[in-house]
């Protein structure tokens, strides 16, 4: 019987330290700052579809969650529209900025990626 209980208890602990691992929810967000007039952004949403917006005025941010399945590509892309300017990506998991990239002139584009990989 000491075994069995043990057993039991051990289970459930392992099981409840991998849950937020496994199926926990991890935030995302897509930060796109600088002194550019407008620019045309292109991201991956929380399904990995790849979203485009025209014509978006400065700053700009885009929040979602997901659930921790498998990998998941992070991606924006932000382009300047006009002849001068900045354009400043980031993309932040869990409250913690993981890449960033900045671009400055005429039409120029930023991008950032992060490619996530869950821990089974």
């Amino acid at each position: 019987m000491k075994y069995s209980l043990f057993s039991l208890i051990s289970v459930a602990f392992i099981f409840m330290g991998c849950q937020h691992t496994i199926f926990g929810s991890t935030s995302w967000q897509y930060e796109v700052s600088g002194t550019a007039q407008t620019v045309n952004i292109t991201k991956r949403d929380a399904q990995g579809n790849i979203i485009q917006h025209s014509n978006v005025e400065l700053p700009w941010s885009y929040s979602f969650s997901r659930y921790n399945t498998h990998t998941f590509l992070a991606s924006i892309t932000a382009q300047n529209n006009y002849n001068n300017g900045s354009v400043t990506v980031r993309i932040i998991r869990n409250g913690r900025e993981v890449r960033s990239a900045t671009s400055e002139g005429a039409f120029v584009i930023a991008s950032a990626s992060y490619h996530m990989t869950s821990t089974f």
